[in-house]
């Protein structure tokens, strides 16, 4: 049963709800009960592993605060996946997030 989290369009405070397979109830946001609720990508979860990989628990948000963890979280993934990674794409992502944290 995952956990999915959702911001809200109205107040913009983000929510998490445990979603039961087959569930289709239309959920609220339980902050000001807004209908208007967008679905968000959720941090992942490692247990264990090394301190680069405290960066996959990372938020979104947190990347956008600290760009530097985006392109350690990255790093952290292809070691633990095996999986190599479009490095272009990965420095285009942490320029963006600089340059969005500069206009902060």
């Amino acid at each position: 049963m995952p956990i999915f989290e959702y911001v809200c369009g109205r107040c913009g405070e983000e929510s998490s709800f445990l979603v039961m397979r087959g569930e289709s109830e239309t959920r609220r946001c339980e902050n000001c009960g807004g209908r208007n609720l967008r679905r968000i990508v959720s941090r992942v979860s490692v247990v264990g592993g090394s301190t680069d990989e405290s960066a996959l628990r990372a938020r979104p948000r947190d990347f956008l605060e600290r760009p530097e963890r985006f392109g350690q979280a990255m790093k952290a993934f292809e070691k633990r996946t095996g999986s190599k990674l479009n490095s272009e794409r990965i420095d285009g992502a942490m320029h963006r997030l600089f340059e969005a944290k500069r206009k902060m």
